[in-house]
């Protein structure tokens, strides 16, 4: 039900003699401005209902055809309210890797707000507002549901009840002197909060900063591994940029011995903290479970099997493993989701097959191993989906493997080798910054 805050007023007994006069004054007329105020049946709402059993779907379809709509109540087959679908809520979880094939063809039940805050219709707008605004920080801006006279629920966006809000109290500006001296009350009392949320946002960006330090120790150290390179003709050219700090990718390699080098590539989903612990722990698991004997579809089926013992429902990572043999002229690799490598021999572009199930979700996943010829002047590009995924323009217009084939041309040198730095301006001039996702975006050539 409905939770709602007044404004109180002082008690008799705490205001001095010579004050309560007026006191009872500034208290009359906050009381009419109350009085004064619409309620919600005055405010625009969106009667649209959606049936618990249906599928992701129809909710694309709905917000579809109603784009001011800010969300959707979820109604069982008795008619009794079971949850609110937000627009944001229902966008967040379409952007995420996977998410259409994820949820567009699942129920609705796991997606909406179990608890939403539903709230009478004759309740006025102020009571409503605070009401609203004492929600906890993950749900401050979700819309709100109405209680309807006839017992049907409609959908208010906190928006426009704090647009209505604002208009109201600003005609009621001649009685509200009491008010003014609330509001000044809580603005000290504000600043003092935000004096506090500055100090702590400053310490958490030190702390995010500490961590993408640690994160970026994580990566190669190229000068290291710059005599084996030379032995097999390698060079490599990388990029590796979280989108908000610290991220969920993580490029490496590993010298195998006897003219072979391993290169890894792998995405968490989501991104930020969450998503960066988990790269600390597969970087910590292949330190356990690599070895240079190891194939590379053996090496995806052990950390899979780790990885399935410690991430929660959710959690998976999408990986590349490729192994580079300079003297059988060959590369062999083992996919789980990944973006497909783009790989370039002679005259020919190719996309390399990196179909597989995501690291994480189920311990009977068994990977395979492929093979393709890699001989002197070829190039391999290894990168995450932030590239493929840019939006150039409208949501669904992104970059995809056509728009890469162009980049790649644009960025591929005489030799074959590829120029990251060349790849990465054009994409940024189709898909200006900042991207929604973390991007890295290795190039591994082979001299001629």
């Amino acid at each position: 039900m409905t939770r709602s805050r007044t404004i109180p007023n002082p008690a008799p007994s705490d205001i001095p003699q010579d004050k309560r006069g007026e006191a009872a004054s500034a208290s009359d007329s906050a009381q009419a401005i109350r009085h004064n105020l619409p309620t919600l049946d005055k405010l625009e709402q969106h009667v649209l209902t959606i049936p618990l059993n249906s599928e992701g779907s129809r909710v694309a379809e709905l917000f579809a055809v109603n784009p001011n709509c800010p969300g959707l109540a979820v109604i069982a087959k008795d008619g009794s309210l079971t949850g609110l679908l937000s627009r944001q809520t229902f966008r967040d979880l379409m952007l995420r890797p996977y998410g259409k094939d994820l949820y567009l063809k699942r129920g609705i039940g796991k997606m909406a707000d179990g608890k939403p805050l539903v709230i009478p219709h004759d309740t006025p707008i102020d009571q409503a507002a605070a009401a609203a605004l004492e929600r906890d920080g993950r749900n401050l801006a979700e819309p709100l549901v109405i209680r309807k006279e006839d017992g049907s629920f409609a959908v208010l966006d906190l928006q426009v009840l704090l647009r209505e809000l604002t208009a109201s109290l600003t005609q009621e500006n001649q009685r509200t002197q009491f008010l003014l001296r609330e509001v000044r009350n809580f603005a000290g009392q504000l600043g003092e909060a935000m004096q506090q949320v500055d100090s702590h946002r400053s310490q958490l960006l030190a702390e995010i900063q500490a961590a993408k330090g640690m994160q970026l120790d994580l990566l190669p150290r190229l000068d290291a591994l710059r005599p084996a390179f030379d032995q097999m003709g390698l060079s490599v050219d990388a990029m590796f940029e979280p989108c908000i700090g610290i991220g969920g990718d993580l490029w490496g390699c590993m010298d195998c011995g006897q003219g072979r080098m391993a290169f890894f590539c792998f995405d968490f989903a989501g991104h930020g903290v969450g998503a960066a612990m988990n790269v600390f722990r597969l970087h910590t698991l292949l330190a356990d479970h690599w070895s240079p004997a190891l194939r590379p579809d053996e090496v995806l089926t052990r950390l899979n099997l780790a990885l399935t013992e410690m991430l929660r429902v959710g959690q998976y990572a999408t990986m590349i493993f490729a192994v580079i043999d300079s003297q059988r002229d060959e590369i062999s690799w083992s996919a789980a989701g990944a973006p497909a490598p783009v790989l370039l021999t002679g005259q020919d572009l190719s996309f390399l097959d990196s179909r597989g199930v995501p690291l994480g979700i189920s311990k009977s996943i068994r990977y395979s191993l492929l093979t393709a010829p890699f001989p002197k002047g070829s190039s391999l590009l290894l990168y995450s989906d932030a590239v493929t995924e840019a939006q150039t323009g409208s949501p669904e217009d992104m970059i995809g493997e056509d728009g890469l084939t162009e980049l790649v041309q644009l960025a591929r040198g005489p030799d074959n080798r590829i120029s990251i730095a060349a790849l990465t301006a054009e994409l940024f001039r189709r898909a200006p910054p900042p991207l929604a996702d973390d991007l890295t975006c290795v190039a591994i050539h082979r001299a001629g």
